[in-house]
């Protein structure tokens, strides 16, 4: 800790050699001026005692004064991430000389405005280069780290005669939970086909890390869902796609599902993901008004389409998923349902971002084409049956026995090609 001020007192005649010796000794300890020189242990720390009352009369957080340090984070740091701080001595006599002294238990420090670095000891401390209320330095925390880090600081103010008032500070820094990334290449997708880009009232999947509280995987509840009203919020995860909030059902740190609020824009949009640490830097997805894409069963690597026979049976590959699970193939003159997201608007237009159980057919209804082995089928019902859910009834064509692709086309846009469906 500096010492502001060493006055010199004569109380005596003295001979001119007397006078020129007593003037040079204290010349040397005035202010301790270059930071560099200042007596490590005088920040306040635990165990050091009382800051600067090795070489002053102090007064110790007298009151009218203070000392304030100015953390651009609060507290919390970020491992690595370097931090701008702001030292203010406040003193209720202004005819004073300051200094201060900083120290951490943890991390490195770049000098700044008026204050200079001493790293003689085994950690470093910060003081004055000169008198001044206020001063600036750069800490840049260790990376790797997520412990508490402790900093002690002790100001003071200093009048003529060695008086001083020494103000005293501690404060704890937290490592702050990391903030919320979207994978910039195929962060972005349809929670059905896994194709990158976005459709208004659409599922959507958005990949990255840090999107929700660590060790956090779970699905909305039910009593999430108030007055019909989707959660736009899960344990402080919420996201916005072109600025308009969208629903989430389903949340963990690397992966989570929402749906898309309506919206009449085609081209790039901006996607975030907030959560208690922050907001995650914007990414850029297409968005369309249709992209078909249908849900598969998840066994053997997503390849059949989530399909169901009029009685309530899955249609599909008979032991798809071994004894488990009853499926049975379709067949020809067969209808079945098949569902997936991002066919497009309806007309009545469905509740936005809200439960609901009637039908609306699709409003690019006249459109819709739907193949099945190459063969286009016939259908007796497309449209959303509940938030961001469609569904097509379509009749099976007359085709061999085997795997046969399915392809929706609505509007222009086109389904993935990689969906089978089994038929008898």
């Amino acid at each position: 800790m500096a010492c502001p001020c060493l006055e010199l007192q004569t109380g005596s005649l003295m001979r001119p050699s007397q006078l020129l010796l007593t003037y040079s000794l204290p010349l040397a300890l005035l202010a301790y001026p270059d930071g560099s020189r200042v007596p490590n242990g005088n920040a306040g720390e635990p165990g050091t005692g009382t800051p600067c009352a090795s070489c002053h009369r102090v007064a110790l957080n007298p009151s009218g004064g203070k000392v304030e340090l100015t953390l651009p984070a609060g507290s919390t740091y970020r491992a690595g991430e370097k931090q701008s701080w702001t030292v203010k001595i406040t003193d209720p006599n202004s005819n004073r000389r300051y200094g201060f002294q900083l120290t951490a238990s943890a991390g490195s420090f770049t000098a700044g405005s008026n204050s200079v670095v001493n790293t003689s000891a085994a950690k470093p401390y910060v003081n004055q280069r000169s008198s001044s209320t206020t001063y600036t330095f750069d800490w840049t925390p260790p990376t790797g780290s997520a412990a508490d880090v402790t900093v002690s600081l002790a100001g003071a103010a200093c009048a003529g005669r060695n008086d001083t008032n020494v103000y005293t500070l501690s404060q704890t820094l937290s490592a702050a939970t990391a903030l919320p990334a979207i994978k910039s290449d195929s962060g972005v997708v349809s929670a059905a086909s896994y194709a990158t880009g976005v459709v208004p009232g659409a599922w959507i999947t958005i990949f990255g890390e840090n999107l929700a509280p660590a060790g956090t995987a779970r699905a909305w509840r039910g009593d999430e869902i108030v007055d019909g009203n989707l959660p736009k919020s899960l344990d402080g995860t919420s996201v916005k796609i072109n600025g308009k909030e969208a629903a989430l059902a389903y949340i963990s740190p690397s992966q989570i599902n929402v749906l898309a609020a309506s919206d009449d824009s085609a081209g790039p949009v901006t996607v975030q993901v907030t959560t208690a640490a922050g907001t995650s830097p914007a990414i850029t997805a297409q968005m369309a008004q249709q992209a078909p894409a249908l849900f598969r069963f998840d066994a053997e690597n997503g390849r059949y389409a989530a399909a169901v026979h009029a009685d309530g049976t899955l249609a599909g590959k008979p032991g798809l998923y071994g004894s488990a699970v009853t499926l049975r193939a379709a067949s020809s003159g067969n209808v079945i349902q098949l569902f997936g997201t991002g066919f497009g608007a309806t007309d009545p237009t469905a509740p936005e971002l809200k439960s609901f159980t009637a039908a609306y057919s699709l409003k690019a209804l006249s459109t819709l084409r739907v193949r099945i082995g190459g063969v286009d089928a016939s259908f007796t019902f497309a449209g959303r049956t509940s938030p961001g859910l469609d569904q097509i009834n379509v009749q099976v064509p007359a085709l061999a026995a085997g795997d046969h692709k399915i392809e929706i086309e609505i509007n222009g846009a086109r389904s993935t090609t990689d969906v089978y469906l089994t038929i008898n």
